[in-house]
């Protein structure tokens, strides 16, 4: 198969994939709308269960971490230091620990699953901190 290297057709090509994204992705919205009108409750909808929905969110997230190096160009900003990423993770780890902690020590007895909700909170400050640092990967080397 030959690479193309005409630029019409390279976006024709792009056009192509945007459409058949929007279209793939409108037929999954209406696949859940019509669930929802006949009898499924919004909660069984709305979960990762749900393969429509399962199907709409891998191409949502998806869509969301290929967008970072188009808009971390566009940006335009300098590169940031690695001291930033520490404090933003240090600080997401700890809001996000505090917050699964509270929300598990609601549910059974207070300080048994310290450590589940530090894993949690480090699972999720890991992602917004991970998308940072790929972005910094295509900014510019000016220093801040």
């Amino acid at each position: 198969m030959k690479k193309v290297t005409d630029e019409r057709l390279i976006l024709r090509m792009l056009k192509n994939f945007r459409i058949s994204f929007l279209v793939q992705n409108a037929f999954l919205i209406g696949v859940l709308i019509w669930q929802l009108f006949h009898g499924k409750h919004f909660e069984a909808v709305v979960a990762y269960q749900n393969i429509p929905f399962a199907a709409l969110m891998v191409g949502v997230w998806t869509e969301v971490v290929l967008s970072v190096n188009v808009r971390a160009v566009i940006d335009d900003q300098p590169k940031v230091r690695w001291q930033r990423f520490v404090w933003h993770g240090a600080l997401a780890f700890v809001a996000f620990s505090g917050f699964f902690y509270w929300l598990i020590g609601n549910q059974v007895t207070p300080g048994k699953h310290v450590w589940i909700s530090l894993l949690c909170g480090a699972v999720v400050a890991a992602v917004p901190v991970g998308m940072e640092i790929y972005a910094n990967h295509f900014r510019s080397t000016d220093d801040e």
